[in-house]
Formats: C-alpha cells, sequence, structure tokens
C-alpha cells in the first residue's frame, strides 16, 4: 500500500502543478486520477503536510513554491 500512496502522491502533485488554478476535492481528484478515494485522501493531506497544497474546507489547491 505505501508503494501506491506514493504513487498516488505523485500524481496528484504534478496534477495541481500542471493545473495551478485547479480546485478539487478528494472525490473528484479520484475520478480524475482513476484512483480510490481511499488513497487519494491520505496523498493529498500528505502534500498539505508538505506545503505542496493547501485546503479550505473539502477543496485543495496548489501552492506555488516561493522563490525569493
Amino acid at each position: 500500500m505505501t508503494a501506491d500512496l506514493n504513487a498516488v502522491r505523485l500524481e496528484a502533485a504534478l496534477y495541481f502543478q500542471r493545473n495551478p488554478f485547479a480546485r478539487e476535492t478528494p472525490e473528484s481528484l479520484a475520478l480524475r486520477l482513476g484512483r480510490p478515494e481511499t488513497l487519494v485522501e491520505p496523498a493529498l493531506g500528505q502534500l498539505v503536510e508538505l506545503q505542496v497544497l493547501e485546503r479550505r474546507g473539502r477543496l485543495y489547491r496548489y501552492c506555488r513554491p516561493y522563490v525569493a
């Protein structure tokens, strides 16, 4: 399951990087990625912890990296 979670985390990060203005719920992203929501939701949580994504309610969005 760890390998699957890592793969989903990477797919989610790449999706949001390619679509920086997207706002997705775990359900909608699971449909887009063709992955089970049971893997997508924890992957999104990890990306929030890493400050790659921001969560507002049920919506997740990409956090642009700060470049000085």
